[in-house]
């Protein structure tokens, strides 16, 4: 897609192989049309089960802004499996519903966006799921809200002025664990609030005037080392109570990096190549 802004009045549906890839070097917007509720961004159609083999989507180099809608508007319907993407996108959600849906599926990988706004800025079920280097910033509710899952992991996640940062229906027994690294948490009511049959791992997490770090566990502005909920082991022998700090096993943040981004592309045909 070139660079430019784009109005649309209905969602733009993504069929199986199908990759969207905006300018690198100026990114496009689409606009969600005043008072429409659709997706702006849609990929596989929901019905007959589940999207468990939803594979070969993705979106990159583009941003969506529905801040417009009528409220009840979602920018990227995203029910997806393995080989699928979301990458170097802002999404701006306003006083609308949220960034990004989807009901269920199996995995793939988010990366290098930014969310403003929304009553939630992910709401996901799916069973697992990569996010990293996400900014999500106030949401009405919870930055993530999770549906179910079997395995979520979060790296350089930043999530701020929010309630919660991350939270689950309490009463959802399909949830498996939450993994979160190298992120931090600023302005947030609670770090995270899911069902107590949820495990949790919270390893180098930063808060800044956090009010708790979930039900009991006071937070502040400090840095968490290493935390979990739910059963742990430490050099192979078991570790008593079902929450509690856990002893530090790295010293420094995972080494992480992003997909290159440019500031101008030239086509080597110009210069005289051919093949």
């Amino acid at each position: 897609i070139p660079s430019g802004t784009y109005l649309v009045s209905d969602e733009l549906h993504m069929y199986y192989d199908t990759f969207i890839h905006g300018d690198p070097c100026s990114r496009p917007t689409i606009v969600l049309a005043p008072g429409k509720n659709n997706y702006v961004i849609s990929g596989p159609l929901s019905g007959g089960g589940g999207h468990t083999n939803s594979f070969y989507y993705g979106v990159m180099n583009v941003n969506l802004d529905v801040s417009k809608g009528d409220g009840s508007a979602t920018a990227v319907h995203w029910p997806v499996s393995q080989g699928t993407y979301l990458r170097n996108m802002h999404i701006e959600v306003g006083s609308n519903l949220r960034a990004i849906y989807g009901e269920d599926g199996s995995g793939g990988l988010m990366a290098d966006l930014t969310i403003n706004g929304g009553r939630w800025g992910i709401n996901y079920g799916n069973q697992q799921w990569t996010f990293r280097n996400i900014k999500i910033k106030g949401a009405r509710e919870s930055c993530i809200r999770g549906n179910w899952n079997w395995a979520w992991t979060l790296v350089g996640m930043e999530l701020s002025d929010c309630p919660v940062g991350i939270a689950f229906d309490k009463g959802q027994t399909q949830v498996g664990a939450l993994v979160v690294l190298d992120s931090s948490f600023t302005n947030v009511g609670k770090v995270y609030d899911v069902p107590a049959s949820m495990r949790v791992l919270l390893d180098n997490v930063v808060l800044s005037a956090v009010g708790s770090v979930t039900d009991g566990v006071s937070g502040g502005s400090r840095t968490i080392a290493s935390w979990r909920q739910g059963p742990a082991l430490a050099k192979g022998q078991p570790i008593g109570g079902d929450r509690g700090d856990l002893p530090p096993t790295r010293s420094a943040a995972l080494e992480t990096r992003p997909r290159p981004t440019f500031t101008a592309l030239y086509n080597v045909r110009d210069a005289g190549a051919v093949g």
